[in-house]
Order: C-alpha cells, then sequence, then structure tokens
C-alpha cells in the first residue's frame, strides 16, 4: 500500500513550531501519513487523524513523499485505531536538545510525536532501518531517511 509522508509548517507557526523549526534547522516542524483525503498525526491532541483539507487550511505543505508499506489498507487502519488513543509527548522534545535527557524523556510506544509516529511505522511496515531509536527522531531525521531511499517518490515546495 502506497501512503504519502507529508512535512508541514504553520500558516502562522506558533512558540514550539518556530523552536521546532530554528532547532532543527529546517522549513518544517511537523510530519504525518496522509492517505486519501486524511491525514494522521501526533499533536498536542495525541495521535489522531483529520481531513487534510481542514489541517492544509493553517498549514503549508513543504515537501512529501511516497512510500510503499507493506501492510493493506485495513491493516493501516487497525493500527490507526490502535495508536489513536495515545498521549502525546512534548518532552520527548528534550531528547532532541541532548543524549544525557534521553534516558529521562523515553516512553517507548506509550506516548508519542509525530516525528515518531512516522519513524514506528516505517520501521515496522516500511522495511526502514532506523538511525536512532524512534522516541529520539525528529522530523529532520525521517525526511533524511526519506530523502537517502531511492525508491520513493518526492514532491517538494520550497
Amino acid at each position: 500500500m502506497k501512503v504519502k509522508v507529508g512535512f508541514t509548517s504553520e500558516n502562522k507557526p506558533d512558540f514550539v513550531s518556530k523552536t521546532i523549526m530554528w532547532f532543527l534547522k529546517t522549513n518544517y516542524s511537523h510530519v504525518f501519513f496522509i492517505l486519501g483525503d486524511h491525514i494522521f498525526h501526533a499533536t498536542g491532541k495525541g495521535v489522531h487523524t483529520i481531513a487534510l483539507s481542514e489541517y492544509m487550511k493553517t498549514h503549508n505543505l513543504v515537501h512529501s513523499f511516497e512510500v510503499e508499506l507493506n501492510m493493506s489498507l485495513e491493516s493501516f487502519f487497525a493500527f490507526m485505531d490502535g495508536t489513536s488513543s495515545k498521549e502525546y509527548s512534548s518532552s520527548q522534545y528534550l531528547g532532541f536538545l541532548s543524549k544525557s535527557l534521553q534516558k529521562f524523556v523515553k516512553n517507548g510506544n506509550e506516548k508519542m510525536i509525530c516525528s515518531e509516529l512516522v519513524a514506528v511505522v516505517l520501521e515496522k511496515y516500511g522495511a526502514y532501518c532506523l538511525p536512532k531509536e524512534a522516541d529520539f527522531m525528529s522530523p529532520r531525521d525521517v525526511f533524511n531517511l526519506l530523502n537517502e531511499d531511492l525508491n520513493h517518490v518526492v514532491t517538494s515546495k520550497t
């Protein structure tokens, strides 16, 4: 099954988004899956889906990659249902700042940030080898992972 992985910035970035973009030196602060007319992502509201058209009213698509997942559409929806109750993990961003802080914020799949959610799916169903634990994958790490793969289709807007 093919899905898109999207990277966005907010139309009017808040403090958190600006900080993420500044620290990661990127023009995006968020990563998610696009499936049809919906996105599947982790935000301050936890892991959930939203209509793509609704989301894009307040965000700009900066990059997208089309990836092949080794799962059916039904399995993808089952995975979404199984993770949709997960809480967001703001503290995990501290792991980007310092490796010494990572032991304090590591929580496996109990709570998730956007890049961790995408990384978990890519590792489990996309046969990607992550360069670090999913807990500590940043949006930039996910972008670099996909950008290095020669088997995807890239759509970039800059």
